[in-house]
């Protein structure tokens, strides 16, 4: 009794439907039923047809489990879309379902390993009113904070660059890091070898910060690396345009010249003080 062509499509070790599923592949399949081939004789032939030609192994193994076993194939279908779903929101990367099962198809089908499904996701991990997500956005976060720390402001352009090769895995957050005290330089060129140790601006600059606060009696909050008097602290230069250093002690001083000063309570009782002492020199006593 003669196979059926199921089972002839099985003594040639692939199912009827994926046979079915490509016309040159159907059209060999009839040839081969024909003339009663042998199934080494079939898989020769297979090998010099477009459809093997023009699919890689990983496609190939796609269609055929997707024909033949279309349960199988859906039970992998779905165990992909979770890994990458899951790896999507913990990268960060904002993609809808529309593109993930894109992204989980084109995966199975050309056979894509955890680093290429990575720099695939990276492209969708993007800003959202101002933050970004997942582990990427905790790096991006962590940059941030460096960058106010040394007075340096990010446009949205350079974050979205840095927040994708963070994703990709090109670079790190302690690499962006460095990145921003390199800038930080050019603010405070007296202070590059301390900027080179690790250090931020911030923690160089505290106690001037500290001392203006004070002396213009002002919440010490309401004062950064973006504040003029700071920034021109920092930046200071020689005559002959080296970098230069102010002491605390000066920056004090240029505190106290500034017109606001004269409408502290600081100044009042500055003032006061000096008056007594002018009254006490001339032999008043016990002026209050």
């Amino acid at each position: 009794m003669p196979l059926s062509e199921s089972e002839m499509a099985q003594n040639y070790g692939f199912a009827l439907a994926f046979l079915k599923s490509d016309k040159g592949l159907w059209k060999l399949f009839n040839s081969a039923v024909d003339g009663n081939w042998a199934p080494d004789r079939f898989i020769a032939k297979l090998k010099n047809t477009k459809w093997y030609k023009t699919h890689s192994d990983s496609s190939r193994q796609y269609e055929l489990l997707k024909a033949s076993d279309p349960a199988t194939f859906k039970q992998k279908q779905a165990q992909l879309k979770a890994q990458i779903g899951d790896a999507a929101a913990s990268l960060g990367a904002v993609v809808n379902a529309k593109t993930l099962n894109t992204i989980v198809n084109n995966a199975m089908q050309f056979g894509y390993n955890d680093s290429q499904i990575r720099n695939i996701l990276a492209d969708y991990v993007k800003v959202s009113n101002g933050v970004y997500r997942g582990s990427t956005g905790n790096d991006i976060e962590a940059v941030r904070q460096t960058a106010y720390k040394n007075g340096i402001r990010l446009s949205k352009a350079t974050e979205q660059e840095w927040a994708q090769k963070i994703a990709r895995g090109y670079q790190d957050a302690d690499f962006f890091n460095r990145q921003v005290r390199q800038m930080a330089k050019s603010l405070a060129p007296g202070y590059a070898q301390e900027l080179d140790g690790g250090m931020d601006l911030q923690d160089i600059v505290s106690p001037y910060m500290q001392a203006k606060a004070k002396i213009l009696e002002m919440n010490p909050a309401d004062i950064d690396l973006f504040d003029e008097d700071i920034r021109q602290t920092l930046s200071g230069k020689t005559k002959d345009g080296k970098p230069a250093t102010t002491t605390l002690w000066q920056f004090e001083q240029q505190m106290r010249q500034k017109p606001q000063w004269l409408k502290t309570q600081n100044a009042q009782d500055s003032t006061m003080a000096v008056a007594k002492k002018v009254l006490s020199d001339f032999g008043f006593q016990g002026v209050g």
